[in-house]
């Protein structure tokens, strides 16, 4: 039978710094970091926080596919001489 660890080939987990540029823009969308009682920035007829945030939140959704399509492989099914796959 084969465990879930030897049908991968690579992971996500395996690449720490993908998850800390996940969490960097994730850090990112939350405007806490923009002072209260001050008269917004205005970019387009939106707060420039609002602007960051979206930004943030576009690159933390890329990274996020990035990870699932170029970093979660998995090793093709063996198959039987009969023809058949195993792994299925």
């Amino acid at each position: 039978m084969i465990q879930p660890e030897e049908k991968l080939h690579d992971e996500p987990r395996r690449h720490p710094w993908l998850w800390a540029l996940a969490l960097f823009f994730l850090f990112l969308s939350v405007p806490f970091y923009y002072p209260e009682g001050r008269e917004p920035v205005l970019v387009w007829g939106l707060p420039l926080w609002c602007w960051v945030t979206l930004f943030a939140d576009t690159c933390f959704a890329a990274v996020v596919a990035w990870m699932i399509l170029f970093t979660w492989k998995e090793k093709a099914p063996e198959e039987d001489p009969d023809g058949n796959n195993r792994g299925s």
